[in-house]
């Protein structure tokens, strides 16, 4: 500062000319910087995503998702007494929550069994807000002679947890009983459901000794509608919202011959008009698939098939059917087995809405594939919101793996699943079975089931799986970002663009980089034909002056 002490005037005036043109050149050149910047940020962000896309590719439809459990499996010993723990039936809750349900066989007085609800968080951990340790695991008859089977679950919007099954009755020692229970959110028993949260009843006054189901649905008034046996016919009855029976659907409690009997009810599906649909397997020789439709009065709708039911059987030891679902198009999916003896195939087949076989499905409504050198059994199936049908059950190669098959819409393997249509899974013990499917909100698919313990061949143990759906995306259906919407997402034979200026340019590359489509704008929509591309993950990017977008969006 003392350099300049008693400087000329004119220097006065000339120091802050030169200072404002250093502070204009500086201003210039970092805004030349900034635009430097701005595109090399953008290239980054634009690499960023390739890398990205690469790696997420890694992951393809069918993958184990590595964020569930360990290397995307779970495996739970359910109860320290237990020698047989048997998964039947998975759900959801709306917070990701997995629910799992089934049976615990143990050594008490006599060999019983235990009714189980395991809660998991959405990563395959266990919940421990769940009945404080995530498990409930209760005997619901007389001790000493119980058995209870729970075979279907189901969340109320309520969050409440529904529970259908059936239990040995000890009170006459000869009969099951139909069983439903119903849980707070915390594993509590409901004391406003039945009696104490618990209802049962018998049928030994209509002559029958087993009582025997409990494939919930839940009407949007709160009624629980439950489908099984009474001996060898079918049944299917509604309770109120608190535990009771509801006298006015069909009278109460009823018992309907499918079949000519011998029928047993292994899955039930609940129509957006109300009517039910019931599905399972006739043991009459030979033996066969059955399904059913009732009225919303409760009784057989003669609008299907015919007469309301209807059978099918093929393969030398006949077909069975243990799983169910109806698509948006009202059209129902079974899964089951047909086949041998020794050799049973792993069978998916279509009805459609009216009660007939849906022969434009696979090879004239039926798609049956071998899942190892000894076939395989599918037990549950469901429905993608593309169509894609997925079915779980268990491949048996030298041990049985659980095993998972993916259909496209018309029945034929989906090649785009693990590039076969087909998963296997070891769980590394002397055998899986995959019993229940469910696809999450996000389009992964998670399969519970039980697994034989290497040292023990009668103890299993609970297991879940959970698979990539598709190629994960991370993005929404629509994607925004500023005036820019870019749908739908997943898509198919063409791509939206909505927001763009005349003399936008929307560019398209693939997950290397490479460049597909270059299209100027002319509207404030516009269209990308997508039909010759591969199922995949591209980029667009939208650029109008130094203003650019880049969109992550995946091919199906």
């Amino acid at each position: 500062m003392n350099h300049y002490r008693g400087a000329p005037t004119a220097l006065l005036f000339f120091a802050p000319a030169c200072f404002f043109l250093f502070r204009l050149k500086i201003f210039v050149k970092l805004q030349y910087n900034q635009n430097i910047m701005q595109k090399q940020l953008y290239t980054l962000l634009v690499a960023a995503l390739s890398i990205f896309s690469i790696q997420l590719s890694a992951q393809q439809a069918g993958d184990l998702d590595p964020d569930f459990g360990v290397g995307g499996k779970v495996v739970t010993d359910v109860s320290p007494r237990g020698i047989e723990n048997n998964l039947v039936a998975i759900t959801l809750q709306p917070d990701g929550k997995i629910i799992a349900v089934g049976d615990s066989g143990h050594h008490g007085s006599g060999f019983t069994y235990s009714w189980v609800i395991r809660r998991y968080n959405a990563d395959g951990s266990i919940d421990t807000a769940f009945n404080h340790t995530g498990m409930v695991v209760k005997s619901y008859m007389t001790p000493g002679i119980d058995e209870s089977h729970p075979c279907s679950v189901l969340v109320q919007p309520d969050g409440k947890i529904v529970v259908g099954g059936y239990g040995w009755n000890g009170a006459n020692n000869i009969s099951y009983d139909f069983m439903v229970v119903r849980y707070k959110t915390n594993g509590d028993l409901d004391s406003t459901f039945g009696y104490n949260g618990l209802w049962a009843t018998n049928t030994n006054n209509f002559g029958y000794a087993s009582d025997v189901g409990g494939y919930l649905q839940l009407q949007s008034d709160g009624k629980i509608l439950y489908a099984g046996n009474i001996g060898g016919n079918a049944t299917v009855f509604r309770l109120n919202s608190d535990g009771t029976v509801d006298n006015t659907y069909n009278g109460g409690i009823n018992s309907t011959l499918i079949n000519g009997g011998a029928c047993r009810v292994k899955a039930s599906a609940l129509q957006e008009d109300g009517k039910v649909i019931i599905t399972g397997t006739s043991y009459l020789s030979p033996t066969s698939a059955v399904i059913a439709r009732f009225d919303t009065a409760g009784v057989l709708d003669v609008t299907f098939s015919g007469d309301g039911a209807d059978s099918f059987s093929i393969g030398v030891t006949g077909t069975e059917v243990f799983g169910m679902a109806i698509q948006d198009d009202g059209k129902i999916v079974l899964a089951g087995d047909t086949g041998t003896y020794l050799h049973y195939g792993f069978m998916v087949m279509r009805y459609n809405a009216n009660g007939t076989i849906d022969n434009t499905f696979g090879d004239g409504g039926l798609s049956v594939y071998d899942m190892g050198p000894q076939g395989g059994i599918a037990y549950s199936v469901a429905i993608q919101s593309n169509g894609k049908i997925v079915a779980a059950g268990a491949g048996a190669t030298t041990d049985r793996d659980f095993a998972i098959l993916r259909l496209k819409a018309n029945g034929l393997l989906d090649s785009t699943f693990n590039s076969t249509g087909i998963v296997l899974t070891d769980f590394g013990q002397t055998g899986e079975n995959a019993v229940a499917v469910v696809i999450q909100p996000d389009g992964n698919i998670l399969a519970g089931g039980v697994q034989n313990d290497i040292n023990n061949s009668i103890r299993t143990n609970f297991v879940l799986a959970r698979y990539f759906g598709d190629a994960p995306t991370g993005i929404s259906a629509a994607i925004n970002e500023g005036n820019i919407t870019v749908f739908p997402n997943p898509f198919n034979n063409q791509l939206c663009v909505d927001g763009t200026i005349p003399g936008t340019e929307v560019v398209l590359v693939d997950m290397l980089g490479k460049e597909l489509q270059r299209i100027k704008a002319t509207s404030e929509k516009t269209t990308v034909n997508t039909a010759g591309l591969i199922p995949g993950i591209y980029l667009v990017s939208c650029r109008m002056g130094e203003n650019r977008n880049a969109f992550k969006v995946v091919k199906f």
